[in-house]
């Protein structure tokens, strides 16, 4: 790493030094971005995750106020494992809340309780692990949520109650066993899921509702055995992305009312989900190669991606999309190494005598 980049760290670790041992703090770095939109840059120092901020301290540009934001980053120093609900409450007219690559740990009913008009959320490449009921319920206008690259093990049922207006929504790398019952159902407006390299072996149609506007399902690199038909009964999905699993190794794009190309492909992953809510011991056949599950991927080796469109997708704008998710998250991996010793040193300034006066 060059001198520039270590001075970097030097900076950052003299601001982290300068918060220690003061109370919990946010604070707005006020800009225009080149993108038109009046923004903060959010620096945050809340370790210990608490809600009860007041307001987020900050000089507005000439002319400006709390009104005009749109955009929210997270700036050098963001120590914090939850959203304070403070956020959305002072700016109650983002559209855009940004905190990738952070330690934010879990979100609950109080993360986004007054985000009323945002529309795309990015989390991606954190530490999520919980998102509790509610989560969503009153993003009345969210339509993207980025939540790829975390820790998710499992969803609530009712994660996404209220957010009816999504329409992408991005689970993927992560290690999600299963989908709840009823997990998409208030999701009428949903377009395209995105749930490839998890540990997904079963697929039930009781996790979604009649979605009249699903185009795509992406789950690649799974190791999906069994696929309830239903799904394609009640949804209008067209393409199903079953690369690298056991059942089926391919992408299926089936546009016809009826869908009877798309039947015949998934045919054994359909024969699979009847012998199983049978309770049969039929050997599940398999046409592709067993794929090493996210979690020993993860704990063993880098993810390793076949070469450029993830999966072989053949849309341009998804092949663009996650060519550059991967990019994003091959030159993060650095920075996130980076960042997690950053936290060990704020540990370690926490669980010091305080040098008081």
């Amino acid at each position: 790493m060059d001198e520039k980049f270590y001075f970097l760290i030097f900076i950052f670790l003299v601001k982290l030094n300068s918060i220690n041992g003061q109370d919990e703090m946010m604070q707005c770095r006020y800009y225009n971005h080149t993108n038109g939109l009046y923004s903060c840059d959010l620096t945050i120092y809340n370790p210990y995750g608490l809600n009860n901020f007041t307001a987020i301290n900050g000089t507005h540009l000439s002319g400006k106020t709390d009104a005009l934001v749109k955009y929210i980053f997270r700036d050098q120093i963001f120590v914090t494992p939850n959203i304070p609900s403070i956020i959305c409450k002072q700016f109650q007219n983002l559209d855009y809340i940004d905190f990738q690559s952070s330690g934010i740990k879990k979100l609950d009913s109080s993360s986004f309780i007054d985000c009323k008009k945002i529309t795309n959320i990015y989390l991606y490449n954190s530490q999520i692990s919980q998102i509790g009921e509610n989560t969503f319920k009153n993003c009345q206008n969210l339509i993207y949520i980025y939540l790829h690259f975390n820790k998710i093990r499992q969803l609530d049922e009712k994660s996404f109650n209220g957010a009816s207006k999504v329409q992408h929504l991005y689970l993927n790398f992560n290690p999600i066993q299963n989908f709840p019952k009823n997990i998409f159902n208030p999701l009428t407006n949903l377009v395209n899921l995105h749930a490839y390299f998890t540990n997904l072996s079963v697929i039930h149609s009781n996790s979604f509702g009649v979605h009249l506007k699903l185009t795509g399902l992406y789950l690649h690199h799974n190791q999906i055995d069994a696929f309830d038909e239903r799904i394609i009964d009640k949804t209008t999905v067209s393409i199903i992305d079953m690369t690298n699993n056991t059942c089926a190794n391919k992408i299926i794009n089936d546009t016809t009312m009826l869908r009877d190309s798309m039947r015949l492909a998934m045919k054994t992953c359909f024969l699979n989900y009847e012998n199983l809510t049978m309770g049969t011991t039929t050997t599940i056949s398999s046409t592709a190669s067993t794929t090493t599950s996210y979690i020993e991927q993860t704990t063993t080796t880098a993810l390793t991606l076949p070469p450029g469109c993830i999966g072989g997708n053949t849309d341009e704008r998804v092949c663009r999309i996650e060519d550059e998710i991967q990019d994003i998250h091959e030159q993060s991996t650095n920075f996130t190494t980076t960042i997690n010793k950053m936290q060990d040193q704020i540990d370690e300034l926490l669980n010091r005598p305080c040098a008081c006066r």
